[in-house]
């Protein structure tokens, strides 16, 4: 079983379009950025907008280090422009989603969700869904998402997850239920060290009988 991590998305294609050099600069830049040189990094993608201003893959890349540094605004800005040269470019959706979440422009966030949902639902992350729903107080909605996500797999974290949105819901008992087959699952899973996970889950438990 794998364990649920909220990824962004880092679109790294075979470039076809660069010439040599530029696509040289674009290189140098995925690997500063790799090796944590975000503001190097965004230096060298500026490099190639500069050079070719409808770049899309040099946009998506700069927001992603401008993101690392916590220029939130900024990133937001270069997936603005990465979209607008690209309409259907979902990696840019889903990426500008988490930075409204992170914004907490819950409403701008869940509209780009919506656009990845739609159309690849198959590859959204459910995860992600959830933290904006519940920005929205939309808890019904953020279980809806959970459960989404528990269809692909077991995830335990979604049943722990749909057990937090119970509490805050004052539904203590569903809370307990959802915990301890979190609890169960995680136990059960003997390839990844879940030991913090079980136990926040025991505390929330404890919490709950107190």
């Amino acid at each position: 079983m794998k364990k649920t991590t909220l990824l962004l998305v880092l679109t790294f294609l075979t470039i076809t379009f660069f010439g040599q050099s530029t696509h040289e600069t674009f290189i140098k830049g995925v690997e500063l950025d790799e090796m944590e040189e975000y503001e190097k990094a965004i230096l060298e993608f500026t490099k190639v907008i500069q050079e070719d201003s409808k770049n899309v893959l040099a946009y998506f890349r700069r927001s992603s280090s401008k993101h690392s540094i916590g220029n939130i605004k900024g990133a937001i800005t270069d997936l603005d422009v990465a979209i607008k040269i690209d309409p259907h470019y979902l990696d840019a959706y889903h990426n500008r989603a988490y930075y409204k979440y992170v914004s907490e422009d819950y409403k701008g966030a869940l509209r780009d969700f919506n656009v990845v949902e739609k159309e690849n639902p198959a590859e959204c992350q459910y995860t992600l869904a959830t933290w904006i729903k519940i920005g929205l107080e939309d808890y019904e909605g953020a279980i809806e998402c959970y459960e989404k996500e528990i269809k692909r797999y077991e995830d335990p974290e979604a049943y722990e997850g749909i057990g937090d949105v119970k509490t805050y819901q004052e539904s203590n008992e569903e809370a307990l239920k959802y915990y301890k087959i979190a609890l169960e699952l995680y136990k059960k899973d003997t390839e990844i060290d879940y030991s913090e996970n079980i136990e926040a889950v025991l505390d929330k438990i404890k919490g709950i009988d107190d």
